[in-house]
C-alpha cells in the first residue's frame, strides 16, 4: 500500500509597482513540482532585467518556517555569464522566516542590458497542510542613496513591474505494498534517492533502478513473499520492476498505489488520478472514488485479504473505504499513516500530526512519538505481526521504531519506505 497525501505549496511573489514596458522581472522556476514531505526540493529564484538599469536589489524572501525551511541559498552567476551580467551577490538568514538575497554587479555599479540573475533555494517542507506561502518583498532605499530596486533613469522610478509565483504538490513519502525484502517475518528500513535511482535495504542489498522523478512503488509483485523494487514514472506512465518487467499503465500526476486488490496474494500495479477520483488496477477493473484533494489510503481494511479503495480528505478529516465506511478522524495538517496497529489482521485508520508528533490511532491508541519534520514510518519491524509506529528523521538519517529500536540508516533528500 501506498499513502500518498497532497500538499499544494504556492509561492506567491507581490509587489506594488509602476506599470511599465519591457520592465524588469522576478519569477520563480520551476512554476510546478511534486517534491516529498521532508525531502528538500529546488527553487531557482530569477530575475530579468529586460534592459532596466540596475544598481542592487534587496529581496526579502519569507516564509512560514513551521510548514516550510529554507536549507540554504546558493547565489549563482548570470547565465549566460558575461561582463555586463549581474548576480545574487549574499544571502543571509534572520532564522525567523526570511531569508535575504542581494542582486546587483559585483561592485554594486549601475548598468544597462537585458541581463538576469539567478539563485537556486534548497526548500524542505516540514507539515501537510493544505497551503503554503512564499512571498517577497524588497528593502526600503536608504536615505542617502538612490532606490534600491530598479531604476530607469536614475530618478529612483522603480520598475519591477511583473513578478511569478509556482504552485507546487507536496507528497508524503511513498509507501510500499509491503516491506519484507528478504522473506523473514519483519519489515526491512528501505530507502530510494530520487536524484540518482539509488535503492538500500538495510541489513539486505543496495542497487540502482529509476532515475530522476521517479516515484517508488515496491510490493510483492509475484506473490512468493517477498517485496520488490519497482519505480513508476509519471511523464510517460512507465512501471519499472527489479526483475526486469516494463509495462505503460497511467501518466502525468497518477499516483501509484499498487496492492492485492484481488485477494490473490500478490500485488497489482494500480494507480488513482487525484484530480478525478480515478481508481485503475491494472487487468482488474476501473471506478471513480473520491475527488479533487482527496489522498488514496488503500489497505485491507476488513481482513477478506483483499484491499480496498480508501481516501483521505485533508479538508474536514474524513476518511471513505469504498463499499465499507466513512468516518472522520483527524484534521488539516495530518498525515494518514493506516497500518494494521493491534495485530487483527485489518488496517486500523490512524494519522500523525507532524507539528506535535501526536500518533493517533481510531479506537486504539495515541502517543506522542516525532518531532516537526519527522516522517512516518510505520512498519512491522520486529516482525510480531503488529505495525509499530515509527518516524526517519531526514536530518540526520535517523531511524526510530516506538519501543522497538533506533539506528541511522539513509541521508537528507532520501526517500524512507515502510510498510
Amino acid at each position: 500500500m501506498k499513502s500518498v497525501l497532497i500538499l499544494a505549496v504556492v509561492f506567491s511573489l507581490s509587489l506594488s509597482v509602476s506599470s511599465v514596458s519591457s520592465a524588469a522581472t522576478l519569477s520563480l522556476s520551476p512554476s510546478t513540482g511534486a517534491p516529498f514531505l521532508g525531502v528538500p526540493f529546488q527553487v531557482r529564484v530569477m530575475m530579468d532585467t529586460q534592459g532596466q538599469t540596475v544598481v542592487v536589489a534587496d529581496a526579502i524572501l519569507t516564509y512560514n518556517p513551521v510548514l516550510l525551511r529554507v536549507d540554504g541559498v546558493t547565489p549563482n552567476y548570470a547565465d549566460p555569464p558575461g561582463s555586463d551580467q549581474f548576480r545574487f551577490l549574499a544571502r543571509s538568514t534572520f532564522g525567523d522566516g526570511r531569508v535575504q538575497v542581494v542582486v546587483g554587479t559585483p561592485h554594486q555599479t549601475a548598468l544597462n542590458g537585458n541581463a538576469i540573475a539567478v539563485a537556486d533555494v534548497l526548500v524542505t517542507p516540514l507539515q501537510c497542510v493544505t497551503a503554503a506561502a512564499i512571498s517577497y518583498y524588497f528593502l526600503a532605499p536608504a536615505a542617502s542613496r538612490d532606490s534600491n530596486v530598479i531604476k530607469d533613469d536614475g530618478l529612483g522610478t522603480d520598475l519591477l513591474a511583473s513578478v511569478f509565483g509556482g504552485s507546487y504538490r507536496v507528497y508524503p513519502n511513498p509507501r510500499g505494498e509491503s516491506a519484507n525484502y528478504d522473506a523473514d517475518p519483519a519489515s526491512e528500513a528501505a530507502i530510494f534517492r530520487p536524484g540518482t535511482g539509488f535503492w538500500a535495504v538495510r541489513g539486505v542489498t543496495a542497487f540502482y533502478l529509476g532515475s530522476s522523478g521517479d516515484i517508488p512503488a515496491p510490493g510483492d509483485y509475484t506473490g512468493d513473499g517477498t517485496t520488490e523494487a519497482a519505480v513508476f514514472r509519471q511523464s510517460s506512465g512507465l512501471w519499472a520492476l527489479k526483475s526486469g518487467g516494463r509495462l505503460y499503465f497511467g501518466g502525468s500526476f497518477d499516483l501509484p498505489v499498487p496492492g492485492d486488490y484481488n485477494g490473490d496474494g500478490s500485488c497489482e500495479i494500480a494507480l488513482f488520478r487525484p484530480a478525478s477520483g480515478l481508481w485503475a488496477v491494472r487487468n482488474l477493473t476501473r471506478f471513480f472514488f473520491g475527488t479533487s484533494g482527496d489522498y488514496p489510503v488503500s489497505a485491507d481494511f476488513n481482513h477478506d485479504g483483499k484491499w480496498e479503495a480508501a481516501v483521505f480528505r485533508p479538508a474536514d478529516g474524513l476518511w471513505a473505504v469504498r463499499n465499507r465506511t466513512r468516518v472522520y478522524f483527524g484534521q488539516p495538517g495530518d498525515v494518514p499513516v493506516p497500518a494494521d496497529y493491534d495485530g487483527n489482521g485489518s488496517a486500523d485508520i490512524a494519522i500523525l500530526r507532524p507539528g506535535n508528533g501526536l500518533w493517533a490511532v481510531r479506537g486504539i491508541t495515541r502517543a506522542s512519538f516525532a518531532s516537526a519534520g519527522d516522517i512516518p514510518v510505520p512498519a512491522d519491524f520486529p516482525g510480531s505481526g503488529t505495525d509499530r509506529m515509527g518516524y526517519f528523521r531526514p536530518f540526520q538519517g535517523l531511524w526510530s521504531v516506538r519501543d522497538v529500536t533506533s539506528f541511522y540508516f539513509g541521508q537528507l533528500g532520501d526517500i524512507p519506505l515502510s510498510r
